[in-house]
């Protein structure tokens, strides 16, 4: 139910650098995620979201980047789906799935996008491995509350 809340509050509102420099990057493992095994709508596979920290999954995460479209935010729930969205582009969600510790795999389009990541408790840093090899990192903070798109006037 609260993966479904979510879903719907997402679809209601609309730097780079190299992976060697992230060895050593890894997840706060002090809090397991749910060990139960979930079958997934989007891939019909079993997804087990194993050693994954719970302040990783099913919380809205806002990115903080000036770089990104305004209102960019990112949802990774525990059902092997991942939501993002902004308030200039429409929503979009792909299937993703553990790669190991303190390391996902999102798959955009058909094209698996390995991704380490860091979070705490209000903070997520993302570093996807692009095609080509370089490395784009993305900086999130956790939501506190209602969020919104402000209103623009052209």
């Amino acid at each position: 139910m609260r993966s479904a809340l979510i879903l719907l509050a997402l679809v209601s509102i609309a730097g780079c650098t190299k992976l060697e420099d992230l060895e050593g990057v890894a997840a706060d493992s002090t809090t397991l995620a749910d060990t139960t095994a979930v079958d997934t709508s989007m891939t019909g596979e079993v997804f087990e979201p194993i050693g994954l920290p719970d302040s990783l999954l099913s919380r809205v995460w806002v990115r903080t980047d000036t770089s990104a479209a305004p209102g960019s935010m990112v949802v990774f729930l525990p059902t092997g789906t991942v939501v993002q969205t902004s308030c200039v582009e429409t929503y979009r969600q792909d299937p993703w799935h553990n790669s190991g510790e303190g390391q996902v795999t999102i798959t955009e389009d058909g094209v698996d996008i390995p991704t380490m990541f860091s979070v705490d408790g209000t903070t997520l840093t993302l570093y996807k491995e692009l095609v080509g090899g370089e490395t784009l990192e993305e900086h999130y903070r956790r939501s506190d509350g209602a969020l919104g798109c402000p209103e623009t006037r052209e």
